[in-house]
């Protein structure tokens, strides 16, 4: 299932939390939580009706990336 961001700028006011209903959605899972960020897993429809009842929040899909092998092994 995809993952997406949930975060609010640094000019909006912080309140230190997901809504309470959010925590509640059985189609969504927090996956980690800060102040002004939540890393959620959905789909992007549910995402988006969050994102709406969330005012200066903004979603942006999660991007993963591969870390190289610091010691690649010799061939």
């Amino acid at each position: 299932m995809p993952r997406y961001t949930l975060h609010q700028p640094k000019t909006a006011a912080a309140d230190g939390s997901a809504p309470a209903d959010l925590r509640s959605d059985q189609r969504v899972s927090i996956i980690a939580e800060m102040p002004r960020l939540l890393l959620i897993e959905c789909p992007e429809a549910v995402a988006e009706e969050w994102l709406a009842r969330m005012p200066g929040w903004k979603m942006q899909p999660e991007h993963r990336v591969t870390v190289p092998d610091p010691r690649p092994k010799p061939s």
